[in-house]
C-alpha cells in the first residue's frame, strides 16, 4: 500500500526534468500523488489502529493504550516522515494550483 505513490512522485520529477512542470499532466500527476500519498501512507496508521481494534472489539480511542508502548513508538516513528513528506507534497501542490503573483518591484529597483 505505502508503494502505491511512488509511480506518481517518479513522473512529477519525469516531468519536471523534462520542463513540463506546466502542462495539465503534470497537475493531474500532482493531484493523483496528492490523494495516493494521503490515502495509503498517512491514512494507513489510522487504518492500521481502527483494524486492530475492531478485531480486538475496542473502540479507535482505546487502541493505543491496549497495544505495546513499543508498538505506538514504532508506528509514531513511522508516520512521522509521512506526515512531514505530506507535508512538503502539500506545499507544491499549493504552489503548484495557486502560484503566487509576482511581487511589485521594491523602490531600490523603480530607481535609476
Amino acid at each position: 500500500m505505502a508503494e502505491v505513490s511512488t509511480p506518481f512522485v517518479c513522473l512529477g520529477k519525469i516531468l519536471i526534468q523534462y520542463k513540463q512542470q506546466h502542462t495539465l499532466l503534470h497537475k493531474v500527476n500532482g493531484a493523483l500523488m496528492l490523494l495516493s500519498f494521503l490515502c495509503c501512507r498517512v491514512l494507513l496508521f489510522p487504518y492500521l489502529y481502527w483494524a486492530y481494534g475492531r478485531h480486538a472489539g475496542l473502540p479507535l480511542l482505546a487502541v493505543p493504550l491496549a497495544i505495546p508502548a513499543h508498538v505506538n513508538l514504532g508506528a509514531a516513528l513511522l508516520l512521522a516522515p509521512q506526515l512531514y513528506w505530506f507535508f512538503l507534497i502539500c506545499r507544491g501542490a499549493c504552489r503548484l494550483f495557486w502560484p503566487r503573483s509576482s511581487p511589485p518591484p521594491s523602490p531600490s529597483q523603480t530607481q535609476d
